[in-house]
């Protein structure tokens, strides 16, 4: 799995005179985005606040709902092909023999 390595400052990178001015803006854009996190933060939970307990368990039970029919959907299909293949191997005895050599 792919895992950032952590910051290491190299000695040598103090001897470039653009370093300063590569750590300001770094700095700079850190800071941007900790203020940046704290309004999404602030803004999320007002957005959040406004939905009320009933509205959040009636999305989760929806949730529920449309889970359940992508589950009855996949085992309608799985049963579907089953049929068609069994359907496929009454009528021709190499149909199986096909079957079983491409699996």
């Amino acid at each position: 799995w792919f895992r950032p390595h952590p910051f290491r400052f190299e000695p040598f990178w103090a001897k470039e005179e653009s370093c300063i001015e590569v750590i300001r803006n770094l700095l700079y854009l850190c800071a941007t985005k900790l203020k940046l996190q704290k309004v999404y933060k602030k803004l999320q939970k007002a957005y959040l606040g406004a939905i009320s307990v009933t509205a959040w368990n009636h999305i989760r039970s929806l949730e529920k709902e449309r889970d359940r029919f992508i589950w009855l959907e996949e085992e309608y299909r799985k049963q579907r092909s089953r049929a068609e293949w069994l359907k496929g191997g009454d009528k021709n005895t190499s149909f199986f023999s096909s079957k079983s050599l491409t699996a």
